[in-house]
């Protein structure tokens, strides 16, 4: 089964090439979004990832022209990634952005968005919506006994974790404030782990999805709802987190 991974950048969906100090060599690593995946699709054989940035979804000339008047807002791009997996042979193609908001009704609009670009092509491809509600920091602060497993310091206090929810919002550029990408900084500076790619690799691996479900319920669960047909077999949506962990 292939997958196609779009995402924001190399904390989501990693790089072709990085140097590796120990092989000497240039190397693929992971994002948060291929470790996630492989633990939702973990009953699957045969998965392969390939990634691209959003940016890099741009429609041009004939597809263009084909879809005038293209969907609103972040629409377009989906339709992009759809148009992609199609002419790739993708068998699965999985969108991911921050809703960057705390406001239900405002995730709730750019989700359709993403939803109306999908639906211009009709075919067999999966097409999942993967838009936390907030950032994906919050989906990655969303469990404590992650943290506590990967801190050098076991003695760190974690509480700042406990009032985390999917819709924890704050003013960007403010150190101390609540912005989900300041609480993750000063999370793992505390825990004396780097805010880096690795770390949200790290934590995607130890998080515990029914603990992530009911924090992010809206924006982890809606995509574990749709995601559940293609994975269980079980055609009448979402109950629960446990066929996933």
């Amino acid at each position: 089964m292939k997958v196609l991974l779009c995402g924001e950048g190399p904390n989501d969906i990693g790089r072709t090439a990085e140097w590796d100090k120990t092989s000497r060599s240039y190397r693929a690593v992971d994002g948060w979004m291929q470790v996630l995946a492989r633990r939702l699709f973990r009953r699957l054989e045969g998965i392969e990832f390939s990634f691209c940035t959003r940016q890099e979804l741009v429609l041009e000339g004939r597809a263009r022209r084909r879809h005038l008047p293209l969907p609103s807002g972040h629409g377009a791009k989906a339709l992009a990634a759809r148009l992609k997996a199609r002419r790739e042979r993708f068998d699965v193609v999985v969108f991911m952005l921050d809703a960057d908001t705390g406001d239900v009704k405002e995730w709730k609009r750019k989700r359709q968005e993403v939803v109306d670009g999908f639906a211009r092509i009709d075919d067999e491809i999966i097409a999942l919506v993967c838009l936390p509600m907030a950032t994906s920091e919050t989906w990655l602060l969303a469990d404590a006994g992650a943290w506590k497993s990967l801190s050098r310091d076991h003695e760190a206090p974690l509480h700042e974790l406990e009032r985390i929810s999917e819709r924890t919002w704050g003013e960007r550029d403010h150190p101390d404030g609540d912005h989900p990408h300041q609480i993750f900084a000063r999370v793992c500076a505390r825990v004396g782990l780097s805010d880096s790619r690795e770390t949200r690799v790290a934590v995607a691996e130890q998080t515990d999805l029914a603990k992530l479900e009911k924090r992010c319920p809206t924006s982890f669960g809606g995509l574990l709802e749709d995601l559940r047909p293609f994975v269980s077999g079980d055609r009448r949506g979402r109950n629960s987190s446990e066929g996933f962990r």
